[in-house]
Formats: structure tokens, C-alpha cells, sequence
């Protein structure tokens, strides 16, 4: 418990140099299999996120080389995460094609599961974006849509929630990114350790403001 209790303190503190240090000592160590899996998953998730603040390409490719290593090894004590991983590494590589298809097969694993619907709404999002297609812009949506349905609490509602949002603005939905945008403030607003980016308050402020200005 103490370890695990470590882990989401490193990962909450975003002390990702601290956390793999940590982790790979507890690596060497520990038999416990479910302790295992949640090692070699942080390992990879922090490498992955690690590589994003690195300033050379070459440095981001070996950090995002050691998270694939990492993920790979996780495949034999949770393939979903490991498949989740690995399509997270590709789609911040922008092979978004990549990212769909390990996307997918985690999504065989666990069809209603709402982080993998998510992960998919993303992968279409950026591939859409990339090849200017909006018919993959729709997918995303309809994944976001699919992440929304498949959990009751709000809390967890709240990322496919921003998203949608994010997009609708994109595809000209305003409406819709309004409607989005307002949901996930509430539920933020309800759950103080949420987190929404700033641009999505910066969004519904200008949705408002140009709403006022329409309307007087």
C-alpha cells in the first residue's frame, strides 16, 4: 500500500523523473504481480509524459522508446493497459493511425470501458485534423458521445465532456461547445480536484460574451 501510495503521489505531483527512479528500485524488488503490472504502467506512462517536456526529437523519441519497452513488458500482466499505453506513446508520436489500431484491440478487451472510448475519440480527432476529415472529426465525436454514456458518475464524464467541447468549437458547433463547456465547469465546479484547461473557461466566456453582444 505504502508503494502504491507513492506512485499516485509522484503521478499527482507530476514528479515524473522521481517516480520512474522510484519505480524501477521497486522493479527489481517486489513479486507481487499486481504490484508488477502497476509498476511497468507507470513506467510507461511517465516516460510518455516525460518525452512531451523534452526539447530535441531525439530525446523525446528515446523517452517514448523506453514508455513502448515498458508497455510491452506490461502485456503480460494487463493487456488492456498495455495496448492502451502503446497507443498513447503513437498518438503523441502523431501516427494516429498507429494509435487507432492498438486503440482497438484494447477496445476488443473491454468494448464499454470509458478511458478507451475516450482514447479513440482523441486518435480520430487528431487524424481528422491531420488529413482535414471530417468524417474522422465524426467519429471523434461519437466516441466522446460512447466515453459520456458508458459511466453514471459525473466525475469521470468529465474529460470526453471537455473534449466535446473543444471539438464542437472546432467543426463550428457552437451550440454544442457551448452546452459541453457549461456541463464540465459544473461538474469541476462540484469536484475541486478536477482540473478543466483554461482555454475551455476562456471558450465559454467568449460564447457568453458574444451571446450578450447579439442579444442587446
Amino acid at each position: 500500500m505504502e508503494t502504491l501510495s507513492k506512485l499516485n503521489k509522484f503521478s499527482a505531483n507530476r514528479q515524473f523523473k522521481r517516480g520512474i527512479l522510484f519505480a524501477r528500485a521497486a522493479l527489481k524488488i517486489t513479486k507481487d504481480k499486481s504490484l508488477k503490472a502497476k509498476l511497468l504502467e507507470k513506467l510507461g506512462r511517465w516516460h510518455d509524459q516525460h518525452a512531451l517536456s523534452r526539447k530535441s526529437t531525439k530525446q523525446r523519441t528515446i523517452s517514448q522508446n523506453k514508455a513502448l519497452y515498458y508497455f510491452r513488458k506490461l502485456r503480460t500482466y494487463d493487456r488492456f493497459e498495455a495496448l492502451r499505453g502503446i497507443g498513447a506513446v503513437y498518438h503523441h508520436r502523431y501516427k494516429p493511425e498507429k494509435a487507432v489500431l492498438y486503440y482497438r484491440k484494447a477496445r476488443r478487451l473491454k468494448p464499454r470501458n470509458y478511458t478507451i472510448l475516450n482514447d479513440l475519440g482523441n486518435a480520430y480527432q487528431r487524424f481528422g485534423t491531420m488529413r482535414d476529415n471530417p468524417s474522422f472529426l465524426q467519429r471523434a465525436e461519437d466516441y466522446y458521445r460512447q466515453s459520456i454514456r458508458a459511466v453514471s458518475s459525473p466525475e469521470l464524464k468529465i474529460h470526453p465532456l471537455i473534449n466535446l467541447a473543444l471539438l464542437s468549437q472546432r467543426m463550428g458547433k457552437r451550440k454544442d461547445a457551448k452546452r459541453y463547456a457549461s456541463q464540465a465547469l459544473e461538474v469541476s465546479a462540484k469536484n475541486s480536484h478536477v482540473i478543466v484547461p483554461k482555454r475551455l473557461t476562456a471558450l465559454l466566456k467568449e460564447m457568453r460574451r458574444k451571446q450578450r453582444s447579439l442579444g442587446s
